[in-house]
C-alpha cells in the first residue's frame, strides 16, 4: 500500500502531464515548467501543503497565465486574498505565515478546484465544466490523500465542487452560510464560505466573513 507522500507525488505528476481544456494552461506548460518544478498539486499548495493537515482550504482557481508569469509562479504576500487568509486563520488560532515565509507546522493544506491558469484577466470567470472535471480528477483524490477533518470552501464553485463529490444538495451560498458546518462523513465537516476577494465581499463584507470564520474555532 502506498503512503501519502507517494500517492500525492503520483497525483502531482498526473496533473503536470494533464492536457487542460481550451482556455486553461497547465502550470507545467508555462516557460517549460520552470516555476512548477516542486511537487505541489497547484501553486497555492506551495504556501500550505501539509499532507497530514486537519484543515483543507479549497479556493476557486489560482489566477491567470499572465499573473503566474509576472510573479514567477509565486504569491504576493500583500494581495488582498492572501492577507485576509492569514487573518482568517489567526481568528481560529492558526498561524499560517506568509506565502514567502510559510509556517510549515500549520495543520493546513491549501488548494484550488481549477488547477489550470486562465487565459486573459485573472478575474475572468471559470467554466462549470472546468470545475466539474477538476473536482473529480484532482480535488477528490487530494481530499482522499490528505483526509482532513475540516474542509473550508471559498465561493460558489469551490462549495459546489465539494458538494458534488459528497452528494450534497447544491444551495445558494446566501442560504447555506448560517447552516455551517455540514457533515460530510463521520469524521469530516464542511464550512462553506464566501470568497474573501473584493468581488466576494460585495455579497458579504469582510467583517461579516470574519464572524463566519470564528465559528470554526469551536470545532477544532
Amino acid at each position: 500500500m502506498l503512503n501519502k507522500e507517494k500517492e500525492y507525488k503520483m497525483l502531482v505528476e498526473r496533473r503536470k502531464n494533464a492536457i487542460f481544456p481550451e482556455g486553461l494552461k497547465n502550470p507545467s506548460e508555462i516557460e517549460g515548467g520552470i516555476y512548477d518544478s516542486e511537487d505541489h498539486i497547484g501553486p497555492w499548495s506551495k504556501w500550505q501543503g501539509n499532507l497530514n493537515a486537519d484543515i483543507m482550504l479549497v479556493g476557486q482557481d489560482w489566477g491567470s497565465e499572465k499573473y503566474y508569469l509576472d510573479y514567477k509562479g509565486n504569491h504576493k504576500d500583500d494581495s488582498i486574498t492572501n492577507s485576509r487568509m492569514k487573518e482568517a486563520f489567526e481568528l481560529i488560532g492558526i498561524e499560517v505565515g506568509y506565502p514567502s515565509s510559510p509556517n510549515r507546522d500549520a495543520p493546513c493544506f491549501f488548494t484550488n478546484v481549477v488547477l489550470g491558469l486562465k487565459e486573459g484577466n485573472k478575474s475572468n470567470p471559470i467554466k462549470a465544466k472546468w470545475v466539474k472535471e477538476h473536482a473529480e480528477e484532482f480535488l477528490k483524490p487530494t481530499i482522499e490523500i490528505v483526509n482532513p477533518k475540516i474542509i473550508i470552501t471559498l465561493g460558489k464553485p469551490a462549495y459546489e465542487s465539494v458538494a458534488g463529490i459528497y452528494g450534497l444538495q447544491k444551495e445558494n451560498l446566501a442560504e447555506i452560510i448560517n447552516k455551517n458546518p455540514f457533515k460530510l462523513s463521520h469524521d469530516k465537516l464542511l464550512f462553506a464560505m464566501y470568497h474573501c476577494s473584493p468581488l466576494g465581499c460585495i455579497n458579504r463584507t469582510w467583517e461579516q466573513q470574519k464572524q463566519d470564520w470564528i465559528k470554526i474555532k469551536e470545532y477544532l
